[in-house]
């Protein structure tokens, strides 16, 4: 049985499949499933179980097939021991396929791959996985006219005096909104609520809600996300050169949550248009955070370290006031978690004081709900996330490794 398989059109000709199976039959009746293309065998597998499987291996392609972004696969499934020709599928079947274009990192030399068996949570992750690669546009969400125009957004709302909220979503944040349908609450335990607040945040959580509590705690930030979210007049996320490259076990759940963080985006929350999460790093690269920091009456940044003399010696700002925040898990210890704590008494401290007030907000999750705050009460606010820790050289080890951002050096260039 033949399948019309899509693929990225892009100039590559060698490409890295990933194929997912889902075998329904009973598992007293022995099959033999082959993969063929242009009636070469791809791969063989014997299956004596029903189940989700995956498999993995390199296809190279004809002119056609690059120029039509299409490949013709044939799934055919034998009865074993005794042979017959190929049957009906019945129930079995390709379920999903994914290809990624050649990376040198692989063998060139094409082998039989090893069917895995896979879990029915996993065949959703690669579904996300699929979905978002299908859909997304082929380039990156920060071309210098993405940037030109979220630049403009921005000075137009400062101009003009209306509210404004820009927020990004990465990784973490797609976990949080795939919970509990893509991600389980173990995920969410280790790589949000105990990364991002620390272990202190479980206790806290444990004393508010009675039953269930990370759960309970987990559903509510949610919640501050998604309203957010809804409130926002532009949301950044990742582009597809974000989960794009070749994966491996180590990377396979922070991809999947980018990618639906980028499909949550684009399905829920396009606005206008879609920057990347990372488009203030790009800002700040093409000069133009600048201009924006210079037609601002007042600037606020709610961060976890004072930066107000550095950016007055680096773009001679004399308005500016700094709202603490917790630090990240982990790289500053706190006596009380952000969350479920004192992000209350932090959104309280958020006051208009201009119709061109200017909040610089690096607050990670809650930074997005600091941004809904700022903009109900007449503010202006971006979410810059790991920038400002290259401007001060505090924070994220990727963040702190960009020294040409240090607004010191900036100072000392100008």
């Amino acid at each position: 049985m033949p399948y019309n398989i899509q693929i990225p059109r892009t100039t590559s000709k060698r490409f890295k499949c990933t194929l997912e199976l889902k075998i329904a039959q009973s598992s007293s009746i022995n099959k033999w499933a082959q993969i063929s293309k242009s009636e070469t065998v791809i791969f063989e597998i014997f299956i004596s179980s029903k189940g989700f499987f995956q498999a993995t291996f390199e296809i190279s392609l004809s002119q056609r097939e690059c120029r039509e972004g299409t490949v013709d696969l044939e799934l055919t499934f034998h009865d074993h021991p005794i042979y017959y020709p190929s049957t009906s599928i019945h129930g079995n079947g390709l379920q999903s396929f994914s290809a990624l274009p050649y990376s040198p990192n692989y063998s060139e030399n094409l082998t039989k791959a090893i069917l895995t068996p896979i879990s029915y949570e996993d065949s959703k992750k690669i579904a996300v996985l699929n979905a978002a690669l299908s859909s997304s546009p082929p380039h990156a969400f920060s071309s210098p006219q993405i940037c030109s125009q979220l630049q403009q957004v921005i000075l137009d709302a400062i101009d003009t005096g209306k509210p404004l909220s820009v927020i990004r979503l990465g990784d973490g944040e797609g976990r949080l909104l795939g919970f509990p349908h893509i991600f389980d609450i173990n995920e969410i335990v280790s790589e949000c609520l105990n990364y991002q607040f620390g272990k202190k945040c479980l206790k806290m959580l444990a004393k508010k809600y009675p039953y269930q509590p990370t759960i309970s705690g987990t559903f509510y930030l949610k919640n501050l996300l998604e309203e957010s979210i809804k409130t926002a007049d532009i949301v950044c996320a990742p582009s597809i050169i974000r989960f794009n490259d070749p994966i491996c076990e180590k990377l396979f759940n922070p991809r999947v949550a980018a990618a639906y963080a980028n499909l949550y985006t684009r399905v829920f929350a396009a606005r206008t248009f879609v920057p990347d999460t990372f488009i203030f790093l790009r800002l700040h690269k093409l000069g133009l955070i600048e201009p924006i920091l210079k037609a601002s009456e007042f600037i606020t940044v709610i961060s976890h370290t004072s930066a107000s003399k550095q950016l007055r010696d680096t773009y001679g700002i004399e308005n500016i006031d700094h709202i603490q925040i917790p630090g990240h898990s982990t790289f500053m210890r706190t006596s009380k978690p952000h969350y479920p704590i004192m992000y209350r008494k932090i959104q309280r401290k958020i006051n208009v004081k201009s119709k061109k007030h200017l909040f610089l907000v690096s607050a990670g999750y809650l930074g997005k709900h600091y941004c809904k705050v700022a903009k109900s009460k007449g503010g202006i606010a971006i979410d810059i996330g790991s920038l400002f820790d290259s401007w001060i050289g505090i924070g994220r080890r990727d963040a702190i490794a960009r020294e040409g951002f240090r607004l010191k050096t900036l100072s000392k260039e100008a």
